[in-house]
């Protein structure tokens, strides 16, 4: 499934860069183009994608009503 997100993430992200339809506020295409591609190729996209994930599932969590008996494993 995160995967699939993943994918679906990353073909929105390259239609729109390819297709040029950057808002007006941001830098020229090529700029843009070049940062995307260099940090696709040296994971540094792959590693923020990583931490945006763990960032929502932490603040998920913390939202959770917890029952710490469940949590405490008897062996």
């Amino acid at each position: 499934m995160q995967a699939i997100a993943r994918e679906q993430s990353y073909t929105s992200f390259v239609q729109v860069v390819r297709a040029r339809m950057l808002p007006n506020d941001f830098p020229k295409w090529k700029t843009v183009y070049h940062y995307f591609r260099q940090w696709r190729q040296d994971r540094t996209w792959q590693q923020i994608h990583e931490r945006l994930r763990l960032w929502v599932r932490v603040e998920e969590y913390s939202h959770r009503d917890i029952d710490l008996r469940t949590c405490i494993r008897n062996d």
